[in-house]
Parts: structure tokens; C-alpha cells; sequence
């Protein structure tokens, strides 16, 4: 299951529901298979939230080099 694939939804609920729901055979599955499933939704939840958080920190230390850079030229060249 990927939660980042909108599953050929406009809606972010949606496609979650669609892709929940095709982890089971059956509309009772047994309690195993629903936390299972529910566990692996918690880890993939908690990757994409922290690659989130990595690709901003890397983001904003480029962005502040950059911009160190620039007030250095600017500093240089007064």
C-alpha cells in the first residue's frame, strides 16, 4: 500500500478508504489482519513524515548556504 499514490481519486479520504480496503478478503476479516494492516499504515505513515522532515532540513541548510554565500559576494564587492 503506498499512501502517497491518490489511487486514481481527487480525494485525499478517498483514496485512503480505497486502499484500506483492499487489504481485506472480506468485509469481517479477523481482528489479526486488521491490525496488521493498521500497522503497516503507522509505518508508512511515520517514513513518509520523516523523509518529509529530512528534505526540509536539507532544504533550508542549502537555502541558508546560498543565501551565506550571497551576503559574502555582497560583503566582497561593497
Amino acid at each position: 500500500m503506498n499512501l502517497i499514490d491518490s489511487e486514481r481519486t481527487t480525494n485525499a479520504c478517498e483514496s485512503f478508504h480505497s486502499s484500506f480496503s483492499r487489504n481485506f478478503s472480506s468485509a469481517y476479516s479477523n481482528i489479526s489482519t486488521f491490525v496488521n494492516v493498521k500497522k503497516e499504515i503507522q509505518t508508512n505513515t511515520y517514513i513518509v513524515i520523516s523523509n518529509i522532515n529530512e528534505i526540509k532540513n536539507i532544504t533550508n541548510r542549502i537555502y541558508l548556504n546560498k543565501k551565506a554565500r550571497i551576503e559574502d559576494l555582497i560583503n566582497k564587492y561593497r
